[in-house]
């Protein structure tokens, strides 16, 4: 992929609501080297979350509240790039490890 594209790619991952996955799967790249390259060079990294502190207080309420939390591959990849997974231990819920995105 070209250097254009690759900017064409990010501008629509960054603009509009599209899963990491397709734009991955359109790249022809994994979905962990996607994240890898939206963290270098000073981009502004994955988008996890696209409201604003009243959505992530939900849902840190809903986990709270939950049996059960889902845990997606790009997740424990994140987990795992910043040497973090033990947190998954401090998790109330049971987390299941969803197999794709």
């Amino acid at each position: 992929m070209g250097l254009a594209a690759g900017r064409r790619l990010e501008d629509v991952y960054r603009n509009h609501p599209v899963p990491l996955y397709l734009v991955a799967r359109h790249a022809g790249v994994t979905e962990f080297d996607l994240m890898e390259f939206f963290a270098l060079d000073g981009r502004p990294g994955v988008a996890c979350v696209n409201g604003g502190p009243a959505q992530v207080a939900g849902a840190l309420a809903a986990e709270r509240a939950a049996a059960r939390v889902v845990v997606d591959l790009t997740a424990m990849h994140t987990l795992g790039r910043f040497g973090l997974p033990h947190v998954l231990a401090a998790v109330p819920a049971r987390p299941i490890v969803a197999r794709s995105t």
